[in-house]
């Protein structure tokens, strides 16, 4: 007679009761039947002896030999369907060539009560995107996935402590910020972190600082991410709205595609062939807005901004008949400038209660020496600069910015004159 091998698996509170019997060499199994009664009987005194309660059970499977071995193929199924490959882009973001991450700045226009910051996390923000609650791992061929995993809420939220007893911490934030863009996240939990400033500036009530490593997605899906968790102040059950440009019509409409996809083609190619010779022969070279010094990206960092009325930049592009760009720019580490815009709520918006006055983005620990970032909010547009410390002058660049846009304003506008007054400008000369 051969002995048998089987296993019976059920659905019992996470716990498989099991049966093994030794088989003789070389048997693989047994006649149906006689395992059926034997698995019976097992039922029939674990039940009578108060050890198994099969009250409310779904049985998964009930036969010989490989009710083990389909468990352990599901589980490994189910482990292979929640593990997301990284993203080649994703892989080269976090790789030892380049460690890119994305701070997110939102000023409130009143104190923070960080009291809901751990609930709303939990609530709102790790449901976005399955990423935010996973880590990056490597399977056993070398492949890069993200695996689910429980995150500590609490190791992710920060709450920083200034010297106690000035009016503004302007220079306490700088300082603070520059220190944790200089720190790279580590990879053994979810690539994120906030960190909460209860503390006034000369233009915020309190601040939140949003840290999110670029491998987690491109810019517009973390901003989009982060738009998601905010409500509108006027009427938080409607959507945000952005702004959007004037649909064409008939005729028009068809010249102002064949246009753009043109200039795009063209950009596509230009840009591909510029960005292939930075990458490989050519170099910029040293100038006042690139050092030129190897591990640009490890340096630390001065953020600084200004804002621009959206009115008077449309003015600008009505006057001088601009084509409004809405393209990223990435440059690579040979070039000396990043930029990368994004379009932001027409209306004023609130994160966990706290009426958002301004907010700004930044890319950190990229290989520049000067990155600009952009974005429009409440007909404002935000200019963000990341200038490498000790070599660029902030306050100095945003001067310059600022009366170079005057500049440009000042004459659209007397251009414009010009066109419908001619002859009484040239009277005046």
């Amino acid at each position: 007679m051969v002995r048998i091998s089987f296993v019976f698996t059920a659905y019992l509170n996470s716990s498989i009761p099991e049966i093994h019997c030794q088989s003789t060499p070389g048997a693989t199994g047994a006649v149906m039947w006689d395992s059926g009664v034997v698995v019976g009987k097992f039922l029939e005194h674990a039940v009578d002896v108060g050890k198994l309660s099969l009250n409310g059970k779904n049985v998964v499977k009930l036969g010989s030999s490989c009710g083990l071995v389909r468990l352990k193929e599901r589980k490994k199924k189910k482990k292979m369907e929640e593990e997301e490959p990284v993203s080649p882009t994703g892989q080269y973001l976090s790789s030892s060539v380049l460690n890119v991450t994305v701070l997110v700045v939102f000023e409130t226009s009143i104190p923070i009560d960080d009291s809901q910051a751990i609930a709303a996390l939990q609530s709102i923000f790790l449901p976005i995107n399955p990423r935010f609650s996973s880590i990056m791992v490597r399977d056993e061929h070398g492949v890069q996935k993200w695996r689910k995993v429980q995150v500590k809420l609490e190791e992710h939220l920060k709450v920083p402590v200034f010297p106690q007893g000035l009016e503004q911490y302007d220079e306490c934030l700088q300082d603070y910020i520059t220190r944790i863009s200089m720190e790279p996240l580590p990879f053994r939990k979810p690539l994120w972190d906030v960190s909460v400033i209860k503390y006034p500036t000369s233009t915020a009530a309190g601040t939140f600082v949003f840290r999110l490593h670029h491998a987690l997605g491109d810019g517009y899906s973390l901003m989009a991410a982060l738009f998601s968790c905010l409500k509108r102040v006027d009427d938080p059950s409607l959507p945000l709205t952005f702004p959007s440009s004037k649909p064409r019509r008939g005729w028009d409409s068809f010249l102002g595609f064949a246009q753009e996809l043109s200039y795009a083609c063209v950009n596509t190619i230009r840009d591909f062939g510029w960005s292939l010779m930075k990458s490989s022969v050519m170099e910029d070279s040293v100038s006042a807005i690139r050092s030129g010094v190897p591990f640009v990206e490890s340096r630390p960092i001065n953020l600084s901004y200004f804002e621009l009325s959206l009115d008077d930049i449309k003015t600008i592009k009505k006057n001088v008949n601009g084509v409004a760009s809405h393209c990223m720019l990435k440059t690579l580490t040979n070039s000396s400038l990043a930029i990368s815009n994004m379009i932001g709520p027409m209306e004023q918006v609130e994160i966990i209660g706290h009426p958002v006055s301004g907010f700004h983005f930044m890319m950190v620990r990229a290989p520049q020496s000067l990155t600009m970032t952009i974005v429009s909010y409440m007909q404002k547009v935000r200019v963000a600069m990341g200038a490498e410390k000790g070599f660029i002058d902030s306050s100095l660049l945003v001067s310059c910015m600022k009366k170079s846009f005057e500049a440009i304003y000042e004459a659209s506008v007397v251009d414009k004159e010009n066109q419908f007054y001619p002859h009484e400008h040239e009277k005046e000369i």
